[in-house]
């Protein structure tokens, strides 16, 4: 599921229109977006922490990373 733009000009349906045609609640949708951004967060640090390890061990093999991370 993607999350729909918060800029309300670049919507083309509200988010209320988008939650009752999936039979959501829009607390419930707000809830995952909380979490996606977050999650997305996350993952952006993970891969920036391995292109650090990457720049400085370029052959440092996979199970290695894993450990060092």
């Amino acid at each position: 599921m993607k999350v729909v733009p918060i800029d309300r000009n670049k919507r083309l349906f509200s988010v209320g229109t988008i939650c009752n045609a999936f039979d959501l609640k829009r607390d419930a949708y707000y809830k995952y977006q909380k979490r996606f951004v977050i999650k997305k967060q996350i993952e952006q640090d993970i891969i920036e922490l391995v292109r650090e390890s990457r720049r400085t061990l370029p052959r440092e093999g996979t199970r290695k990373l894993m450990r060092s991370l």
